[in-house]
């Protein structure tokens, strides 16, 4: 087992939590609020696939559009990591727990959208 790893970065005032492993992103008014967002909504995102699909094979499929930003996302500068608790015993969750990268990027560089 591996952990997932998440970038977080701020893009206009506001943190982004971003996976590098499955297409799932969130945000927050800072790096807190992003990491707390990021791990209650992935805990929600599993409950919902296992309670309506059984499995979570749709959660963990990613896209060509996010494996581009994938790329940019390792290629960027980390600052620092920071480890992160993150049980899940639901058969098929291949990750033991998250590391959260604080990464540094251009303004923009990604072309992520954020919410208003």
């Amino acid at each position: 087992m591996s952990e997932l790893q998440v970038f977080l970065f701020e893009e206009d005032g506001v943190w982004i939590a971003q996976s590098l492993e499955i297409d799932y992103c969130t945000q927050g008014d800072s790096e807190g609020d992003a990491r707390a967002w990021f791990e209650r909504g992935m805990r929600a995102s599993i409950e919902a696939n296992l309670e309506h699909f059984g499995h979570l094979r749709g959660l963990l499929k990613t896209t060509d559009g996010f494996r581009e930003v994938a790329a940019k996302l390792e290629a960027a500068q980390v600052l620092s990591q920071r480890p992160a608790a993150f049980a899940c015993d639901s058969e098929g969750w291949p990750f033991e727990g998250i590391v959260y990268k604080v990464i540094s990027v251009p303004e923009k560089a990604l072309g992520i959208e954020v919410a208003s």
